[in-house]
Protein backbone atom coordinates (compact mmCIF):
# COMPACT_ATOMS: atom_id res chain seq x y z
CA UNK A 1 0.00 0.00 0.00
CA UNK A 2 1.36 3.39 -1.04
CA UNK A 3 0.45 5.07 2.25
CA UNK A 4 2.33 2.55 4.38
CA UNK A 5 5.24 2.57 1.95
CA UNK A 6 5.59 6.38 2.17
CA UNK A 7 5.55 6.34 5.98
CA UNK A 8 8.02 3.45 6.17
CA UNK A 9 10.47 5.09 3.77
CA UNK A 10 10.18 8.45 5.53
CA UNK A 11 10.80 6.98 8.99
CA UNK A 12 13.72 4.88 7.73
CA UNK A 13 15.38 7.87 6.04
CA UNK A 14 14.92 10.06 9.12
CA UNK A 15 16.40 7.35 11.34
CA UNK A 16 19.45 7.06 9.06
CA UNK A 17 19.92 10.85 8.89
CA UNK A 18 19.65 11.35 12.64
CA UNK A 19 21.97 8.42 13.32
CA UNK A 20 24.53 9.86 10.89
CA UNK A 21 24.31 13.35 12.40
CA UNK A 22 24.49 12.14 16.01
CA UNK A 23 27.42 12.68 18.37
CA UNK A 24 28.71 9.19 17.73
CA UNK A 25 29.17 9.80 13.99
CA UNK A 26 29.41 13.34 12.54
CA UNK A 27 28.45 15.13 15.76
CA UNK A 28 26.16 17.69 14.12
CA UNK A 29 23.32 17.24 16.61
CA UNK A 30 23.74 16.98 20.39
CA UNK A 31 22.21 13.51 20.83
CA UNK A 32 23.69 10.06 20.92
CA UNK A 33 23.31 7.66 18.01
CA UNK A 34 20.91 5.41 19.94
CA UNK A 35 18.78 8.32 21.13
CA UNK A 36 18.56 9.71 17.61
CA UNK A 37 17.19 6.42 16.25
CA UNK A 38 14.81 5.88 19.18
CA UNK A 39 13.49 9.44 18.96
CA UNK A 40 12.80 8.95 15.26
CA UNK A 41 10.42 6.07 15.89
CA UNK A 42 9.00 7.86 18.92
CA UNK A 43 8.18 10.95 16.85
CA UNK A 44 6.52 8.87 14.13
CA UNK A 45 4.45 6.97 16.70
CA UNK A 46 3.53 10.25 18.39
CA UNK A 47 2.21 11.72 15.14
CA UNK A 48 0.12 8.61 14.50
CA UNK A 49 -1.20 8.69 18.08
CA UNK A 50 -2.22 12.34 17.72
CA UNK A 51 -4.10 11.58 14.50
CA UNK A 52 -5.83 8.60 16.12
CA UNK A 53 -6.84 10.64 19.19
CA UNK A 54 -8.36 13.35 17.00
CA UNK A 55 -10.29 10.80 14.95
CA UNK A 56 -11.55 8.99 18.06
CA UNK A 57 -12.70 12.20 19.75
CA UNK A 58 -14.51 13.59 16.70
CA UNK A 59 -16.23 10.31 15.81
CA UNK A 60 -17.22 9.42 19.38
CA UNK A 61 -17.81 12.73 21.14
CA UNK A 62 -19.26 15.10 18.53
CA UNK A 63 -22.90 14.78 17.35
CA UNK A 64 -23.65 13.87 13.74
CA UNK A 65 -25.86 16.95 13.33
CA UNK A 66 -22.71 19.08 13.36
CA UNK A 67 -21.58 17.32 10.20
CA UNK A 68 -24.47 18.18 7.90
CA UNK A 69 -23.40 18.51 4.27
CA UNK A 70 -25.77 21.47 3.85
CA UNK A 71 -23.66 23.63 6.17
CA UNK A 72 -21.60 26.24 4.32
CA UNK A 73 -18.27 24.91 5.61
CA UNK A 74 -18.86 21.58 3.84
CA UNK A 75 -19.98 23.07 0.53
CA UNK A 76 -17.57 22.54 -2.37
CA UNK A 77 -17.56 25.16 -5.09
CA UNK A 78 -17.06 24.50 -8.79
CA UNK A 79 -13.75 26.38 -8.56
CA UNK A 80 -12.49 24.07 -5.80
CA UNK A 81 -13.55 21.06 -7.83
CA UNK A 82 -11.58 22.40 -10.82
CA UNK A 83 -8.51 22.72 -8.58
CA UNK A 84 -8.75 19.05 -7.65
CA UNK A 85 -9.02 18.13 -11.31
CA UNK A 86 -6.01 20.36 -12.03
CA UNK A 87 -3.88 18.30 -9.63
CA UNK A 88 -5.07 15.12 -11.44
CA UNK A 89 -6.88 13.75 -8.42
CA UNK A 90 -8.60 11.06 -10.48
CA UNK A 91 -5.27 9.45 -11.30
CA UNK A 92 -4.05 8.99 -7.74
CA UNK A 93 -7.09 9.07 -5.44
CA UNK A 94 -7.55 5.29 -5.56
CA UNK A 95 -4.01 4.81 -4.25
CA UNK A 96 -4.88 6.52 -0.97
CA UNK A 97 -6.40 4.19 1.68
CA UNK A 98 -10.07 4.60 2.60
CA UNK A 99 -10.58 4.39 6.36
CA UNK A 100 -14.30 3.49 6.34
CA UNK A 101 -13.55 0.01 7.67
CA UNK A 102 -12.85 1.59 11.06
CA UNK A 103 -16.31 3.22 11.17
CA UNK A 104 -18.35 0.42 9.62
CA UNK A 105 -19.28 2.49 6.55
CA UNK A 106 -17.27 1.89 3.39
CA UNK A 107 -16.84 4.82 1.01
CA UNK A 108 -15.08 2.85 -1.72
CA UNK A 109 -18.28 2.88 -3.77
CA UNK A 110 -21.79 4.31 -3.67
CA UNK A 111 -23.92 1.26 -2.97
CA UNK A 112 -27.36 2.89 -3.46
CA UNK A 113 -26.93 5.95 -5.70
CA UNK A 114 -30.68 6.61 -6.07
CA UNK A 115 -31.43 6.45 -2.32
CA UNK A 116 -31.05 9.90 -0.75
CA UNK A 117 -31.44 8.49 2.77
CA UNK A 118 -28.32 6.41 2.10
CA UNK A 119 -26.57 9.42 0.54
CA UNK A 120 -27.31 11.46 3.68
CA UNK A 121 -25.39 8.86 5.72
CA UNK A 122 -22.61 8.91 3.13
CA UNK A 123 -22.43 12.71 3.38
CA UNK A 124 -22.13 12.51 7.17
CA UNK A 125 -19.18 10.14 6.89
CA UNK A 126 -17.54 12.44 4.32
CA UNK A 127 -17.96 15.46 6.59
CA UNK A 128 -16.53 13.59 9.59
CA UNK A 129 -13.55 12.59 7.47
CA UNK A 130 -12.96 16.11 6.18
CA UNK A 131 -12.74 17.55 9.67
CA UNK A 132 -10.57 14.72 10.98
CA UNK A 133 -8.01 14.91 8.16
CA UNK A 134 -7.92 18.72 8.14
CA UNK A 135 -7.23 18.95 11.88
CA UNK A 136 -4.78 16.03 11.80
CA UNK A 137 -2.80 17.67 9.01
CA UNK A 138 -1.88 20.54 11.31
CA UNK A 139 -2.01 18.77 14.69
CA UNK A 140 1.19 16.98 13.67
CA UNK A 141 3.04 20.21 14.42
CA UNK A 142 2.57 19.39 18.08
CA UNK A 143 5.34 16.82 17.64
CA UNK A 144 8.17 19.43 17.88
CA UNK A 145 6.79 20.43 21.29
CA UNK A 146 7.08 16.86 22.56
CA UNK A 147 10.49 15.85 21.20
CA UNK A 148 14.06 17.03 21.99
CA UNK A 149 14.73 20.55 20.68
CA UNK A 150 18.07 19.40 19.25
CA UNK A 151 16.09 17.30 16.72
CA UNK A 152 13.78 20.09 15.60
CA UNK A 153 15.06 20.42 12.02
CA UNK A 154 16.32 16.90 11.48
CA UNK A 155 13.32 15.04 12.92
CA UNK A 156 10.39 16.90 14.49
CA UNK A 157 9.52 19.27 11.65
CA UNK A 158 10.06 16.61 8.95
CA UNK A 159 7.70 14.25 10.79
CA UNK A 160 5.10 17.01 11.11
CA UNK A 161 5.41 17.83 7.40
CA UNK A 162 5.14 14.17 6.37
CA UNK A 163 2.08 13.83 8.59
CA UNK A 164 0.52 16.86 6.93
CA UNK A 165 1.09 15.49 3.44
CA UNK A 166 -0.34 12.14 4.50
CA UNK A 167 -3.59 13.79 5.59
CA UNK A 168 -4.12 16.49 2.97
CA UNK A 169 -4.60 14.06 0.02
CA UNK A 170 -7.37 12.28 1.93
CA UNK A 171 -8.97 15.64 2.71
CA UNK A 172 -8.89 16.62 -0.96
CA UNK A 173 -10.38 13.28 -2.04
CA UNK A 174 -13.27 13.62 0.41
CA UNK A 175 -14.00 17.17 -0.77
CA UNK A 176 -13.86 16.10 -4.41
CA UNK A 177 -16.22 13.17 -3.76
CA UNK A 178 -18.55 15.45 -1.81
CA UNK A 179 -19.01 17.65 -4.89
CA UNK A 180 -19.94 14.66 -7.05
CA UNK A 181 -22.24 13.30 -4.38
CA UNK A 182 -24.03 16.64 -4.12
CA UNK A 183 -24.77 16.54 -7.86
CA UNK A 184 -26.18 13.02 -7.51
CA UNK A 185 -28.23 14.02 -4.45
CA UNK A 186 -29.83 16.99 -6.23
CA UNK A 187 -30.57 14.88 -9.31
CA UNK A 188 -32.44 12.43 -7.08
CA UNK A 189 -34.43 15.31 -5.56
CA UNK A 190 -35.41 16.61 -9.00
CA UNK A 191 -36.42 13.15 -10.16
CA UNK A 192 -38.49 12.63 -7.04
CA UNK A 193 -40.22 15.98 -7.62
CA UNK A 194 -41.06 15.00 -11.22
CA UNK A 195 -42.38 11.61 -10.15
CA UNK A 196 -44.38 12.94 -7.20
CA UNK A 197 -47.56 13.91 -9.16
CA UNK A 198 -47.65 10.53 -10.89
CA UNK A 199 -47.11 8.70 -7.61
CA UNK A 200 -49.86 10.77 -5.96
CA UNK A 201 -52.28 9.96 -8.80
CA UNK A 202 -51.38 6.28 -8.60
CA UNK A 203 -51.89 6.34 -4.84
CA UNK A 204 -55.32 7.95 -5.26
CA UNK A 205 -56.24 5.39 -7.91
CA UNK A 206 -55.16 2.53 -5.64
CA UNK A 207 -57.11 4.04 -2.73
CA UNK A 208 -60.23 4.36 -4.91
CA UNK A 209 -59.84 0.77 -6.11
CA UNK A 210 -59.48 -0.45 -2.52
CA UNK A 211 -62.54 1.56 -1.51
CA UNK A 212 -64.58 0.06 -4.40
CA UNK A 213 -63.43 -3.41 -3.45
CA UNK A 214 -64.45 -2.79 0.16
CA UNK A 215 -67.88 -1.54 -0.95
CA UNK A 216 -68.36 -4.60 -3.16
CA UNK A 217 -67.39 -6.86 -0.26
CA UNK A 218 -69.95 -5.14 2.00
CA UNK A 219 -72.62 -5.42 -0.71
CA UNK A 220 -71.82 -9.10 -1.18
CA UNK A 221 -72.15 -9.69 2.55
CA UNK A 222 -75.48 -7.84 2.59
CA UNK A 223 -76.76 -9.89 -0.37
CA UNK A 224 -75.66 -13.10 1.32
CA UNK A 225 -77.45 -12.06 4.52
CA UNK A 226 -80.59 -11.19 2.55
CA UNK A 227 -80.57 -14.51 0.75
CA UNK A 228 -80.06 -16.31 4.05
CA UNK A 229 -83.02 -14.46 5.59
CA UNK A 230 -85.20 -15.24 2.56
CA UNK A 231 -84.31 -18.91 2.76
CA UNK A 232 -85.14 -18.96 6.47
CA UNK A 233 -88.48 -17.24 5.84
CA UNK A 234 -89.34 -19.68 3.05
CA UNK A 235 -88.48 -22.61 5.29
CA UNK A 236 -90.64 -21.23 8.09
CA UNK A 237 -93.56 -20.72 5.69
CA UNK A 238 -93.30 -24.25 4.43
CA UNK A 239 -93.29 -25.55 8.00
CA UNK A 240 -96.39 -23.46 8.79
CA UNK A 241 -98.28 -24.75 5.75
CA UNK A 242 -97.36 -28.32 6.60
CA UNK A 243 -98.58 -27.84 10.19
CA UNK A 244 -101.90 -26.39 9.05
CA UNK A 245 -102.50 -29.30 6.65
CA UNK A 246 -102.14 -31.76 9.50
Amino acid sequence: MLFVWVISVAVTLLAIVNAALSEGVFGVIAVSLGKGVVCTFYAAALAIAIDAAIAFFIRRALPAKWFNHKKAVFKVSAGEKKFYELIKIRKWKDKIPEWGKFTGFSKNEIARPQDNAYLEKYFTELCYGEVIHFLSAFAGFLVPLLTPHALLFTLSLPVAIVNMFCNLPSYCILRYNSYKLEVLYKNNERRAAREAPGKAAAAEKNAAAEENAAEKAVAAEENAATEENAAAFASAAENAVAGAAQ
